[in-house]
């Protein structure tokens, strides 16, 4: 048995990661987790990612699920699960029996039938089935809406969360059967009880196309009467599916391919977000990561951003990195900027990201206009002459694939990303990996040959751009939203190393992750965690994800090899290749032990969520 320390060293916590339960209905088969399906497969092909009910309130959170009565009938060739569940957060209390069938021939059919237990307001309530990209991007689709059959191919760019006349849009029209055409067969989709309609959730890193009920064009928030009934009812069946076996029986494989002419992307931190100095003990520990930059973010409205600026300065220059920095501006803050511009007169900076301050979702402003980046050009370039002017968003990648940015007046693009927008379990955020890549592919289809910068990459929200109303401030021994006790974690190592890979395969030009110290950052405060209870951890010690970054700045000067996982949700590599041989950094994104084996017949064994290295001689051209 796992020991409650081992298990926070694992992912954060002391209570066991939640196993999955194998089950069959006919030659499909199904994980079990909870009252969740995941990864529906027929042999190799992955047929869903996950389906599951969501209560979302007025601002977009998720409300928890308590669940009672659950008993599960396995038939070996089939199942049938049933339950009740059970969601109350503030106002909201709603309940609602499930069922979940499998049947012998390969069709899942599940239901809920729920009512309102109080008068509340919430923005989504329903089913929601997650489609994998990998399977489904680019595949021809046939939809039946209330006015006809609609075709065409799921995208394989990421599709915009487009808004037309201050509505959402979704992929295309709302639904009540979905037919995926796959390379062999097809995968339909029948849906009761409301319409239904698909959004590309890889726009917020997610591994996945979502179908979702209730279309967005009614608005949101909804009202919900008290003992109001919501009952709905999703089935899915494959037709012409080959039972394909899995390329490897053993565990994952990774092959490499010849070098794709990349190097690594820039990598930096940022300012720890406590306001504590960092001690001669951390910047020592934080040196060997070798860092091109430290990130600090600067508001014009705020009358000390000039003492923030330089705290900023002294601290890069003592990690021996150059400045990013971060300008929250607005069109008239023109005297603002000429402050500044004596702050940094000369100071090494890497870049100058400029965001609009008053910026927010759904608008014009999410992205920097054009006109802004050239203001803040216009009083900073005099001081700071070769620097690079990059505009973008500190929302996140949908706000910047809604609204493209004005590229001409720009020196490269950025924006931000975190793995929990929607989802806050572990192998949700793991899944978050691939999708990196294709934010990179997307955005270089609208942003031509700049520069594209990922700042900042964290494991949480940094802010909530959907929030209505301010956040409350949480609850003694509690954590604030910003903070994951996964920080600490080995889980976070794996993650970070998954993240690396796959936004350096793609070419990104620099990325920031997390903070230099403290329960946001890469290490420990020499004083401890301020709630040891809910964010376990070691004063004055590294983070596992510190070893990662450490271990990849020894190969700053590497050429980035491609490196091909056989399961990319159970193993990732990170290929660096020097002259004599490639340095492989494995990652195991399971909870599970692991054996990978690499090309050459290296073979390396991994603990859960464990990060390690592997030579290879020989690796192709």
């Amino acid at each position: 048995m796992v020991n409650p320390t081992q298990l926070q060293l694992l992912h954060g916590r002391d209570d066991p990661p939640t196993e999955l339960r194998e089950l069959h209905a006919g030659p499909v088969s199904v994980k079990l987790d909870g009252i969740e399906l995941r990864y529906v497969q027929l042999g190799s092909i992955e047929l869903v990612r996950r389906l599951y009910v969501a209560v979302r309130d007025e601002s977009w959170g998720t409300v928890p699920v308590a669940i009672s009565e659950l008993e599960l009938d396995d038939r070996g060739d089939s199942f049938a699960l049933t339950f009740n569940a059970s969601h109350r957060s503030g106002e909201i209390a709603f309940g609602w029996r499930g069922t979940i069938l499998g049947e012998p021939d390969g069709t899942i059919t599940a239901r809920m039938a729920g009512v309102a237990e109080s008068d509340f307001a919430y923005n989504r309530i329903g089913f929601c089935v997650l489609h994998p990209p990998a399977d489904n991007a680019g595949r021809p689709y046939q939809a039946e809406s209330p006015d006809g059959s609609i075709t065409g191919a799921l995208p394989d760019l990421i599709a915009p969360q487009a808004v037309e006349d201050g509505v959402l849009v979704p992929v295309f029209p709302s639904y009540t059967a979905l037919t995926i055409e796959l390379e062999t067969g097809e995968l339909r989709f029948a849906f009761e009880g409301d319409l239904f309609e698909m959004e590309d959730q890889r726009n917020w890193i997610d591994g996945s196309f979502k179908t979702y009920s209730t279309p967005l064009a009614l608005g949101f928030p909804h009202a919900a009467r008290a003992n109001q009934k919501i009952e709905q009812t999703v089935t899915i069946s494959a037709r012409g599916v080959p039972e394909r076996v899995r390329a490897s029986a053993t565990g994952p494989t990774l092959t490499l391919e010849p070098g794709i002419g990349l190097s690594l992307p820039q990598l930096g931190l940022g300012v720890a977000s406590d306001g504590i100095p960092l001690s001669e003990r951390e910047i020592d520990a934080l040196r060997v990561l070798r860092l091109d930059h430290l990130r600090v973010d600067t508001r014009l409205s705020d009358s000390s951003h000039p003492e923030a600026v330089e705290r900023a300065l002294e601290e890069a220059s003592r990690l021996g990195c150059a400045l990013e920095l971060a300008v929250g501006a607005g069109p008239h803050d023109g005297d603002a900027l000429e402050t500044l511009a004596r702050v940094l007169a000369g100071a090494p900076l890497a870049r100058v990201l400029v965001f609009g301050e008053d910026g927010s979702t759904n608008t014009p402003e999410e992205t920097s206009p054009g006109s802004l980046v050239r203001l803040v050009r216009e009083k900073l370039e005099p001081v700071l002459p070769n620097v690079p002017f990059v505009g973008g968003t500190d929302m996140y990648f949908c706000n910047l694939n809604r609204t493209r940015p004005a590229i001409d007046a720009m020196d490269g693009v950025y924006w931000s990303m975190n793995p929990q927008v929607h989802a806050f379990d572990d192998r949700s955020l793991m899944e978050t990996c691939e999708p990196q890549a294709d934010t990179i592919r997307t955005a270089r289809s609208f942003c031509g040959d700049l520069p594209l910068i990922v700042s900042s990459v964290t494991l949480l929200p940094r802010w909530n751009p959907y929030a209505v109303g301010p956040t409350p401030a949480p609850a003694p021994g509690e954590l604030p939203p910003e903070v994951d006790p996964r920080q600490a974690s080995q889980l976070a190592a794996a993650w970070t190393l998954g993240s690396i890979k796959y936004l350096a395969e793609a070419g990104t030009a620099s990325v920031t992750y997390y903070e230099t110290a403290g329960w946001r950052g890469v290490l420990e405060r020499e004083t401890g965690s301020p709630e040891p209870d809910a964010f376990p951890s070691t004063p004055g010690t590294p983070f596992p994800l510190y070893d990662v970054l450490a271990e990849v700045a020894q190969h700053k000067d590497a050429e980035v090899i491609a490196c091909r996982s056989s399961d990319p949700l159970v193993a990732v590599g990170l290929a660096l290749r020097h002259a004599d041989a490639t340095t492989v950094l494995v990652a195991n994104m399971t909870p599970q032990p692991q054996l990978v084996e690499v090309e050459d017949g290296v073979r390396i064994e991994l603990g859960g969520y464990a990060v390690d290295t592997c030579r290879v001689v020989g690796t192709p051209d």
